[in-house]
């Protein structure tokens, strides 16, 4: 059993260097603390801060409802982002429809005999020039390979889980859960767990959840 999942992560609050772990020695068990490397003497039973992260993390667990409620509410701001960007490949598609239908009408008018072989080149030409433009536009707006109404969903779902998840997690997996919600170490004030700054999802989740 790892006693020191945050190890690594934990700043010391006397001098802000990163603290370590360590077991003590007792009369009939061993005791084990984070500490600090340097002489300022910090130190902390692992139980109690561990205790305290794992009660951080529940701040995140939501019912079944406000899951789908926070899962709607991120919908909608994701969908309000990237409006703008759904309207700009619209216009792209429709001017390539455009292109299309003039070489279409091109093509015709040649076959009839009402515009010459040569003229039908150059509106060939053309047309093929419009389209490559538009084609290397388009490109720039290549859906994602996930849908992201799937993926928001599952991912509230998870991160109201996180508590559940992190206690069955091993070391390495409870050391990829603190690094992918909390970018910036932590500090921990004897009470509670301290951070600058939080992922995003994970924040504006909590955020959500807090405000309902």
């Amino acid at each position: 059993m790892d006693e020191f999942p945050l190890r690594g992560f934990l700043l010391c609050s006397n001098c802000s260097r990163v603290l370590t772990g360590s077991a003590s020695e007792g009369r009939k068990e061993y005791y084990h603390y984070y500490h600090c490397s340097s002489t300022c003497g910090c130190r902390y039973k692992a139980d109690i801060v561990n205790d305290a992260f794992l009660k951080e993390l529940k701040k995140y667990t939501l019912s079944v409802e406000l899951r789908d409620l926070c899962s709607d509410v991120l919908l909608d701001v994701v969908n309000q982002e990237t409006s703008g960007s759904k309207d700009i490949r619209k216009d792209i598609l429709n001017q390539i429809d455009l292109q299309n239908e003039r070489l279409k009408k091109g093509r015709e008018l040649m076959l009839s005999s009402k515009i010459d072989p040569e003229d039908y080149s150059l509106i060939k030409k053309e047309t093929e020039v419009d389209l490559s433009k538009l084609e290397a536009k388009m490109s720039e707006f290549i859906d994602n390979p996930f849908r992201i109404e799937e993926f928001i969903p599952k991912a509230v779902n998870v991160i109201s889980n996180i508590a559940d998840w992190y206690q069955r997690a091993d070391s390495e997996g409870k050391s990829a859960i603190i690094g992918s919600m909390y970018p910036e170490k932590l500090h921990f004030d004897r009470q509670q767990h301290r951070n600058t700054r939080i992922n995003e999802m994970s924040e504006v989740t909590y955020l959500i959840s807090s405000a309902l």
